[in-house]
Order: structure tokens, then C-alpha cells, then sequence
């Protein structure tokens, strides 16, 4: 395993899943930040070739959610 610099690099990609964790407070629905798009707009999918992620208009501006699901 890869030594990183106060754990292990398992340690770090999990810092990583946090950040997908994004969710308006609103409608509980998936946000994100993307290049080119001001504020935290919804989305859909995973980001893969089955499920390519969607940026959508859910009609109401995305309010940030301190936790996963819109839990704040």
C-alpha cells in the first residue's frame, strides 16, 4: 500500500467519496460544482459510460446541504 503523508492512500480516496456526497437542501437531489457552470447545479449519474452524469434544470436554485440526502 502507498504511504501518504499522515495515513494511506485508502485513506486519502475516501476524502474523495465524501465530496460526491453533495446534496440540496431543497429536493435531497445530487449537487455538484463544474468547470464552466456557476454555483452548485443537479445532476444525474455516476460519471461512467452507463451512466454519464446529466446536469438538469430541477426548477429551484440548488441550496447547499451540510450532509448527504439534504440532511443539514
Amino acid at each position: 500500500m502507498l504511504e501518504v503523508p499522515g495515513g494511506t492512500a485508502d485513506d486519502e480516496n475516501q476524502g474523495d467519496e465524501d465530496d460526491k456526497d453533495h446534496a440540496c437542501s431543497t429536493c435531497g437531489a445530487p449537487i455538484g460544482i463544474f468547470t464552466g457552470f456557476a454555483g452548485w447545479p443537479h445532476f444525474r449519474g455516476d460519471g461512467t459510460a452507463d451512466s454519464p452524469v446529466e446536469l438538469y434544470d430541477a426548477g429551484h436554485e440548488a441550496t447547499f446541504a451540510l450532509g448527504p440526502g439534504g440532511a443539514r
